[in-house]
C-alpha cells in the first residue's frame, strides 16, 4: 500500500490517489505509517506527504483524516523514535500543510499544544516548531470562531498567547518555549506578557538550566523590552546572592555546610556563565548596554548596596570591559561606593538619621565576596577589579597646594569617605594580586607608574600598598624585577618624600636580590651628581637607607673610611648565587665602605644636601653600630674646617666659611647648627655603644677629638658674648643688602648653636650641678638676647616697608634641641625631688623665660607630630620612642597643672596655657596616629581602678579640673583653659561608644554645666555648647535643646515688636546678655543647618525608594508579598517622624524670627538657614506630589499639621522679620552716611547690608515655591492645605500703613483750613503732602523674575501671647 501511495503521489494521479486515501480507515493509515517507520528507509515522509495530498478535497471526511494524520505526526515527533533528519522532514511537511488547514483545525491543533505544555508527561520535542506557524496562520484569518465567540485572527492569537502565559508551565518546557517564541511574530504587549512569564519561571529552574534560558531571554529582548529583561535577570541573581548568604549564616551541621558549599559553588559557576551571555549580548546590541547602564544609575541613586552585591558588581565590571561603557560604569561604581561611605558617615553623626535608615552591609565585605567568587571561574571580572581598585585609590585626597604635594597625615581619628574608598581600593588590589597571577605585573606597573607620575597629589597610599605587597609576596614581586628597575630611573625626579617612601617600601627586596640592590646603588650614584638638588637629597636618603638595613657584623678599619682616595669596593663582585641566601657579612662591610665614600661627596654640595646627611647619620649608627667610628671620623674631618684650634680666639667657629656670596646674593653653604647637633647625637650614641659592648676592646678613632672640640666650643660660647660674633643690636639685619642677609644667616646659625650646646652641656654631664645649670642659663641668656634682637630688627625693618615683617626672621625657627632633651629638662624642672638637685633646679626657675622656652620646644615637637607624624631631631621618626616621650610630656603637664589648680597658687597664665596646648596636641597625636595605645597612654597619667573604663576615668579627671576652674573665685583668669580642656574631652569622647552609659553621663554633665554655670566668656560658651550639641545629636534628640536655647535668645534679645515685653527667664545660664548674640545664636543656626541636612538626606532616601519601585517596576525589590506589605508601613513611619522633626524645627525658627538681632552676620545667617528650611519643606511637598503621580500612597496627617504650623507660626513672622531687617538696614545706612569720619567703616557696613539684601529674595522665592507645591497637592488630593496659609500679595512695592494714615490726616487738616474756592491751591497742597511722605508708597525693584525684596506689613500681634517657657506682656 505504501508503495502505491508514493507512486501515485509522484506521478501526479491526484484522482486515483484521493480515491485510495478516501477508502483507507484511520487504523490503516496508522498501520502504514508505523510500518514505514520500522523500515527506516525514508519512506515515512513520502507516505505522509501522499496522504496529505490525497486529502486536499474539502470534505468533512478529508478534514478529519488530515487532523488525525497531523496528531499522529505530532505524537511521532514527541516520541523521538525517528532520526533527527526524518523529524526535520516531517516538520517541513507539516509546516507546508498548515496553509491548507481550515481555521477551526488550526485552533484545535493550537489547543492541543496548550494542553501538552501544561502536561508534565509530554515531551514537546521538535513538534513545538509547528506552534509559531500555527499562530502566524491564525493571525492571517479575517474571522475565526474561538470558544463560540467570533473574533479576528489577531484577536484570537492574542487570546491564545494570554491563555498560554496565564497557564502553568512545566519547568522542563520553559527553555523550548523561550526558543519557540523567537519565531513568533509578537506585538509589544504580547512580548511583555511572554517575557514576564519566562522571567517569573526563573526561580523554578535548576541552576544548570538558568544560563540557556537567560540566553534565550536576551535573544527575545532584541524584539523589545530590553530594560525589563536586563533588570529582572540582574535582580534575580542579586536575590540569589542574598538568599545564599542568608543560608550560609543559618547553617547548623557540618553536613548542611557541605551541601550549602556545593550549592553556593554551583550558583557562582552559573552566574559566571550568565555574565558571559549578557556581556556577549551587550556587545551585539548597544541598546541593551544602554539600558543596563541606566539600570546601574538607578541602583546608584536608590540602592548602592544592591549595586555592590557580588553578582551586580561582577556584572558591572564585566560590562566595563566593553570600551564604550567603560568610563560610565567605573564612574557609577565609584560614586556608589562613595555614597555608601557618606551615608555611613551621616548615620554615625546623627541618632535620628541612624534610626530612620536601617544598617547596611559593609561595602568591603561585599567587594571581598566578589573577589572570592572571581576565583570560581569569573575570569572576566579580574581586569575590572584592578581598574576599580585604582579608580578608588585615585580619589584619595588632599590635592596639591600651589603645585606642592602635602604630606598625607591623618588629622582626624575618623577617615573621610574618600579615604575609606581609597583603603577599599587598596584592599581590592591586594586581594586580587594574591588571587590572580595574570594581573600581578599590571598591578605592580600601575602602582609604580602612579608613584612616579602623580606629582600633584599624595602617593603615600600607593606606597603603603606597595610596601604591603612586598612584605607579603617578596618572591612574586621579584618576578617583576624589570618594572622595579624602571622605577629606579625616575628616583631623581621625584619629591624627596615620595622617593624615600618608595625606597622604604622596596627595601626588603634588596636583601634577597643582589642584582636589584646593585641597580639601586648605580642609580643613586648617578643621582649624587645630578644638577637638581632634590635628586641629590634623594640619593642621600637612599644611601642612608641601605646603611641602616645592611648591618656590618665586624668592625670597619678607620683608615679605609677616612681616606677618600681609596678605591671603593664594588658590591657587584658578589654574584647572584646569593640571591636566596642570607647576606655575607663581608659584603656588607664592603658595601658600607663604598656608600660612606659616596656620602663624603655631600660636603661639596648645597646646604640642603648636607642637612639631609646630618639628619640621617644618628639613625644609621643607632641601627648599624659597627660603622659608628667611620661616621665619627667623617664628622671630625668636616668639623675641623670650621673649628678654631686656638683657645684664645673668639668666636670658636669660622662662621664666614658657612656662607657663600655670589655677586649680590648670599647663600648658606653649611648648616653648622645641624652639623654640631649631629656630632652631639653621634657622640651620645657612641658612649651608649661603649657601655653596651664594654666587654670588648673597642677604641673609636676620633671620638676623643670630637669630645674635646665640643667641650672647647661650649666653654668659649659660655664665656663669650654676642659681640664676639658681631651680632649685637648695632648690626644690620635687613634683607635688602648682602650684609644684612649675611648677618641674619649668622644669627640663625648661632641661635641653633646655642640650643645644641645647651643640650650638649645638659646631656653629656653625669649629674646636674649648680655650675652646669649656670652654664646652661648663660647659653640661654645669649640665645634669648639674640632672638629678641633678631625679632626687634625684623619688626623695625617691616615697619619701614609698610608694616610687613620678614617671613625669614620673624617666624619662630625650628628648634635644634631634641625631644629627648626637652623631656629630660621637663622631668628635672617639674618632677625631680632629689635634694641634691634643688639648687640647680632653682637656677633654671630663676632665669626668666627658661621654663617657657623648654615648654615651647616640647610643644613645637608635639605640633610637628600632629602635622607630619614625626618630629625633627634624633629619634623623631621612631614611633615607639615618640610615644614614650608623649606619655612623659603629657604626664608632666597634667600633673603640674592639676597641682597648681588644686593648691590655689598664683600661676603664670602663659605657662599654663602653653602646657594645655601641648597636652591637647599630645592627646591628638596619640588618638589619631597611635590610637591602639590610647589606654596605656592614659594609664601613665591617672590611676585606673579595676573594671573601670580608662578613657572615661581620664574624662572624669578633666571634668573635675573644669569644675574647679568654674567654681573658683578668680575663674575669669582661667576660662581660656576650659576651652583647651574641652578640646581634650572632645578627642577622648570619640573613643567611647555612643550607646554606652559613660557617653550619656558626659552628655548630662555638659547639660548641667550649661544650665547652672553663668559663663560670660564667648569662646568658652561656644566650645561648651558646641560639644553638647554634637554629643546630643549623636546620642538622642538635640532639637528640643535647640528650641529651649532659641527661647532663651528671644527672651534676652527682645521682640521685634517693641510693644511686646518678654519675661527674662532662661533655660541655660550660659545664655546671657554677653553670649546670646552673636555667639550662641550663630552656634544654634549652625546646628540647625546640620539638622536640616540630615532631614534632606532622609527625605532623599525616601524619594530614592519610590524611584526604585517605580523605575524598575518592583523588579529590584522582588515579588515578595511580605515586602509589599511592610514597605509602605515602614515608609509611613519614616514620613511621620520626618514631619515631626520639621515641625520642631519650625518652632525653633518661630522663636528666632521674633528676636531683635543686630544687622550683619547674624541676620544674614538666619535668613540663609530659614531659606534652607523652606527648601526642605518644598522637597517634602514634591515628594508627596511624586507619590501621587506614581499612585503609591497619600500624605500623612502629620504633614497637614506641619503645613498648618508653618502657616500660622512661621511664614507671617518671617515677613515681619524681613521688614524689621530692612528698617534696621536703612537706619544703619543713614548712620554710616552721617559719620563722615568713618567712611571705611561705613563702606564695610553698607557692603554687609547689600549682602543681606541678596538673601531676602532667595528666602521669598523658597516660600513661594513651597506654597506653589502645596496648591498642587491641594488640587490633586482634594484636601485644602492652604486653609491656614495667607497667600502673599504683590511685593513690587510696599505700603507703610502708619505713614499713609499720617499723611492723610495732615492732608485732611490742610483742606479744612483752605477756602473752598481755592481748589487749585488745595490740589497743590495735596500733592505736596504726598511728596512729603515718601515712606507712604515706595516702589522697590524685584530681586528676581519671580520675587521682590519688598514684603508686606506684618500682622498685628495680640496684647498677650503665651509661649512655652516664657510669656509676652504688652507694655503699659
Amino acid at each position: 500500500m505504501e508503495k502505491t501511495l508514493i507512486s501515485l503521489a509522484g506521478s501526479g494521479e491526484s484522482v486515483e490517489l484521493s480515491a485510495i486515501v478516501n477508502d483507507m480507515t484511520n487504523e490503516e493509515i496508522e498501520s502504514v505509517i508505523t510500518k514505514c517507520m520500522r523500515l527506516e528507509d525514508g519512506s515515512t515522509t513520502e507516505v505522509i506527504r501522499a496522504i496529505f495530498k490525497g486529502s486536499r478535497d474539502k470534505t468533512e471526511k478529508s478534514q478529519m483524516r488530515t487532523e488525525f494524520v497531523y496528531n499522529s505526526c505530532i505524537q511521532i515527533l514527541q516520541s523521538n523514535e525517528l532520526r533527527s533528519k526524518a523529524n526535520s522532514e516531517i516538520i517541513g511537511i507539516l509546516l507546508q500543510e498548515i496553509d491548507y488547514l481550515p481555521s477551526s483545525m488550526v485552533i484545535k491543533l493550537t489547543k492541543t499544544f496548550l494542553n501538552d505544555i501544561k502536561s508534565a508527561d509530554s515531551d514537546l520535542g521538535k513538534s513545538l516548531d509547528l506552534f509559531p506557524k500555527l499562530l502566524s496562520t491564525l493571525s492571517e484569518q479575517e474571522a475565526v470562531s474561538y470558544n463560540e465567540d467570533e473574533m479576528s485572527g489577531l484577536e484570537c492569537k492574542n487570546t491564545l498567547i494570554k491563555t498560554l502565559c496565564s497557564s502553568r508551565w512545566h519547568r522542563s518546557h520553559v527553555i523550548h518555549l523561550a526558543n519557540m517564541f523567537r519565531d513568533v511574530q509578537l506585538s509589544q504587549e504580547e512580548l511583555r506578557s511572554v517575557l514576564n512569564k519566562i522571567l517569573g519561571m526563573l526561580g523554578q529552574l535548576d541552576m544548570q538550566e538558568l544560563p540557556p534560558i537567560v540566553y534565550q531571554l536576551l535573544l527575545l529582548s532584541s524584539k523589545g523590552h530590553r530594560k525589563l529583561v536586563i533588570e529582572r535577570i540582574c535582580t534575580f541573581f542579586i536575590d540569589q546572592d542574598i538568599e545564599c548568604a542568608r543560608r550560609e549564616e543559618q547553617q547548623g551541621s557540618s553536613d548542611l555546610m557541605e551541601v550549602e558549599e556545593d550549592s553556593s559553588e554551583a550558583l557562582h559557576h552559573t552566574e559566571g556563565t550568565v555574565m558571559l551571555h549578557i556581556t556577549f549580548a551587550i556587545k551585539q546590541d548597544q541598546d541593551l548596554g544602554r539600558e543596563y547602564v541606566k539600570f546601574l544609575k538607578v541602583l546608584q541613586q536608590c540602592s548602592p548596596m544592591q549595586l555592590l552585591a557580588p553578582f551586580s558588581l561582577a556584572m558591572a565590571l564585566s560590562t566595563a570591559r566593553i570600551h564604550r561603557f567603560q568610563e560610565q560604569v567605573y564612574e557609577i561604581l565609584k560614586s556608589s561606593i562613595l555614597k555608601s561611605y557618606k551615608d555611613d558617615e551621616k548615620k554615625t553623626q546623627n541618632n535620628w538619621a541612624r534610626e530612620m535608615i536601617p544598617d547596611m552591609e559593609d561595602v568591603s565585605i561585599l567587594v571581598e565576596h566578589s573577589i572570592e567568587n572571581s576565583k570560581a571561574g569569573w575570569d572576566q571580572v579580574t581586569q575590572g577589579l584592578v581598574e576599580l581598585g585604582f579608580n578608588l585609590m585615585d580619589s584619595f585626597g588632599p590635592r596639591s597646594v600651589f603645585g606642592r604635594v602635602t604630606e598625607a597625615v591623618a588629622q582626624s581619628a575618623v577617615l573621610s569617605p574618600n579615604q575609606k574608598a581609597a583603603n577599599l581600593g587598596s584592599l581590592i588590589l591586594l586581594n586580587t594580586f594574591k588571587a590572580h597571577k595574570v594581573v600581578r605585573p599590571e598591578i605592580l606597573e600601575q602602582i609604580l607608574n602612579r608613584v612616579v607620575t602623580k606629582t600633584s597629589s599624595p602617593v603615600s597610599h600607593f606606597i603603603e600598598l606597595l610596601s604591603t605587597i612586598v612584605k607579603s609576596f617578596p618572591q612574586i614581586v621579584l618576578e617583576c624585577q624589570l618594572k622595579v628597575r624602571e622605577a629606579f630611573d625616575y628616583l631623581g625626579y621625584l619629591p624627596s618624600s615620595s622617593a624615600d617612601g618608595l625606597l622604604k617600601a622596596l627595601q626588603p627586596l634588596f636583601k634577597i636580590s643582589i642584582s636589584l640592590k646593585d641597580s639601586l646603588l648605580l642609580v643613586l650614584r648617578k643621582a649624587m651628581f645630578s644638577r637638581q638638588v632634590e635628586a641629590r637629597i634623594v640619593a642621600v636618603h637612599g644611601f642612608l637607607l641601605v646603611l641602616r638595613n645592611f648591618k656590618v657584623m665586624g668592625g670597619l678599619p678607620s683608615s679605609q673610611s677616612f681616606c677618600s682616595s681609596q678605591e671603593s669596593t664594588s658590591s657587584q663582585l658578589i654574584v647572584d648565587i646569593h640571591v636566596h641566601t642570607s647576606q655575607n657579612p663581608n659584603s656588607n662591610e664592603a658595601l658600607c665602605l663604598e656608600i660612606l665614600g659616596n656620602l663624603r661627596r655631600c660636603f661639596t654640595h648645597q646646604a640642603d644636601v648636607r642637612l639631609a646627611l646630618y639628619e640621617g647619620f644618628y639613625d644609621v649608627i643607632s641601627r648599624n653600630s659597627k660603622i659608628c667610628h667611620s661616621v665619627i671620623d667623617i664628622l671630625l674631618f668636616q668639623m675641623k674646617k670650621y673649628f678654631e684650634m686656638n683657645e684664645d680666639v673668639m668666636p670658636p667657629l669660622r662662621l664666614g666659611q658657612c656662607v657663600i656670596t655670589q655677586g649680590d646674593k648670599t647663600y648658606l653653604a653649611e648648616p653648622l647648627g645641624h652639623l654640631v647637633s649631629c656630632i652631639h647625637q653621634c657622640l651620645v650614641m657612641a658612649d651608649k655603644i661603649e657601655d653596651e659592648q664594654s666587654d670588648e676592646d673597642i677604641f673609636i678613632t676620633g671620638q676623643a677629638d670630637l669630645k674635646a672640640m665640643m667641650t672647647s666650643i661650649a666653654q668659649r660660647m659660655i664665656k663669650g658674648e654676642l659681640e664676639d660674633f658681631e651680632l649685637d643690636k648695632s648690626s644690620d639685619y635687613s634683607l635688602g643688602n648682602s650684609t644684612g642677609v649675611k648677618n641674619t644667616i649668622f644669627a640663625i646659625l648661632v641661635i641653633g648653636l646655642y640650643e645644641v650646646f645647651m643640650e650638649h652641656s645638659f646631656i653629656m654631664t653625669n649629674s646636674i650641678s649648680v655650675s652646669v645649670s649656670e652654664d646652661i642659663t648663660k647659653l640661654f641668656e645669649n640665645y634669648h638676647k639674640l632672638c629678641d634682637t633678631l625679632r626687634e630688627k625684623s619688626a623695625a625693618n617691616g615697619a619701614k616697608k609698610g608694616g610687613k615683617t620678614s617671613s625669614v626672621s620673624s617666624k619662630t625657627p625650628r628648634s635644634l634641641m631634641s625631644q629627648k632633651c626637652a623631656v629630660k629638662f621637663l622631668q628635672l624642672l617639674f618632677k625631680d625631688e632629689n635634694p641634691q638637685h634643688q639648687d640647680s633646679i632653682a637656677v633654671f626657675h630663676d632665669r626668666p623665660g627658661f621654663v617657657e622656652y623648654i615648654i615651647n620646644v616640647s610643644n613645637q615637637k608635639l605640633q610637628q607630630l600632629v602635622d607630619r607624624g614625626r618630629c625633627d631631631g634624633a629619634e623623631g621618626q621612631n614611633k615607639e620612642k615618640v610615644y614614650q616621650y608623649c606619655c612623659l610630656i603629657a604626664g608632666i603637664y597634667m600633673s603640674h597643672y592639676s597641682q597648681k589648680l588644686q593648691s590655689g597658687e598664683t600661676v603664670d597664665k602663659l605657662l599654663t596655657n602653653a602646657m594645655l596646648d601641648g597636652l591637647h596636641n599630645a592627646f591628638k597625636y596619640i588618638s589619631i596616629q597611635q590610637s591602639e595605645k590610647i589606654d596605656t597612654f592614659l594609664e601613665s597619667m591617672v590611676t585606673i581602678k579595676e573594671n573601670e573604663n580608662t578613657v572615661y576615668n581620664m574624662i572624669k579627671k578633666i571634668q573635675q579640673l573644669i569644675i574647679n576652674i568654674l567654681s573658683s573665685d578668680d575663674h575669669h583668669g582661667h576660662l581660656k583653659d576650659v576651652v583647651s580642656l574641652l578640646n581634650i574631652v572632645n578627642l577622648l569622647v570619640h573613643q567611647l561608644p555612643v550607646s554606652s552609659e559613660n557617653y550619656t553621663k558626659i552628655t548630662e554633665w555638659l547639660k548641667k554645666i550649661s544650665t547652672n554655670q553663668s559663663i560670660e566668656d564667648g569662646p568658652v560658651v561656644k566650645r561648651l555648647l558646641q560639644q553638647y550639641f554634637t554629643m546630643l545629636s549623636k546620642s538622642s534628640n538635640v532639637l528640643v535643646v535647640l528650641r529651649d536655647v532659641a527661647q532663651d535668645v528671644h527672651s534676652l534679645c527682645g521682640d521685634i515688636d517693641q510693644e511686646i515685653e518678654l519675661e527674662e527667664r532662661t533655660h541655660y545660664s550660659v545664655v546671657n546678655q554677653k553670649t546670646a548674640v552673636p555667639t550662641v545664636i550663630l552656634l544654634v543656626l549652625s546646628q540647625l543647618d546640620k539638622e536640616l541636612d540630615y532631614s534632606d538626606w532622609v527625605l532623599n532616601s525616601l524619594k530614592s525608594s519610590l524611584t526604585l519601585m517605580t523605575t524598575t517596576k518592583n523588579a529590584v525589590l522582588g515579588d515578595n508579598s511580605q515586602d509589599e506589605e511592610t514597605g509602605p508601613t515602614q515608609r509611613e513611619t519614616q514620613e511621620r517622624s520626618l514631619c515631626g522633626r520639621l515641625g520642631t524645627l519650625t518652632t525653633v525658627f518661630h522663636e528666632l524670627c521674633q528676636s531683635t538681632l543686630p544687622t550683619g552676620l547674624t541676620i544674614e545667617t538666619l535668613l540663609k538657614t530659614i531659606t534652607h528650611l523652606y527648601n526642605t519643606l518644598g522637597l517634602m511637598a514634591k515628594y508627596y506630589l511624586m507619590m501621587y503621580t506614581q499612585k503609591l500612597g497619600h500624605f500623612s496627617v502629620r504633614f497637614e499639621k506641619l503645613v498648618k504650623l508653618t502657616g500660622t507660626h512661621l511664614t507671617q513672622l518671617i515677613y515681619a522679620f524681613i521688614t524689621y531687617a530692612q528698617l534696621s538696614q536703612s537706619e544703619q545706612i543713614q548712620a554710616d552716611g552721617k559719620d563722615k569720619k568713618k567712611s571705611a567703616a561705613g563702606t564695610s557696613g553698607s557692603a554687609k547690608i547689600i549682602k543681606e539684601r541678596k538673601y531676602i529674595p532667595n528666602l521669598i522665592f523658597s516660600i513661594e515655591q513651597y506654597e506653589k507645591f502645596l496648591i498642587q497637592l491641594t488640587r490633586k488630593f482634594k484636601v485644602d492645605l492652604m486653609e491656614h496659609i495667607k497667600l502673599s500679595t504683590s511685593r513690587d512695592f510696599r505700603i507703610n500703613t502708619a505713614a499713609l494714615n499720617e499723611a492723610l490726616e495732615e492732608q485732611s487738616s490742610d483742606d479744612d483750613d483752605v477756602d473752598t474756592d481755592g481748589d487749585s491751591d488745595g490740589s497743590e497742597k495735596e500733592n505736596d503732602s504726598t511728596q512729603n511722605a515718601p515712606a507712604a508708597k515706595t516702589a522697590a525693584p524685584r530681586g528676581t523674575a519671580n520675587t521682590s525684596t519688598a514684603v508686606k506689613e506684618p500682622p498685628k500681634k495680640k496684647s498677650k501671647l503665651q509661649i512655652k517657657g516664657k510669656s509676652k506682656v504688652k507694655k503699659t
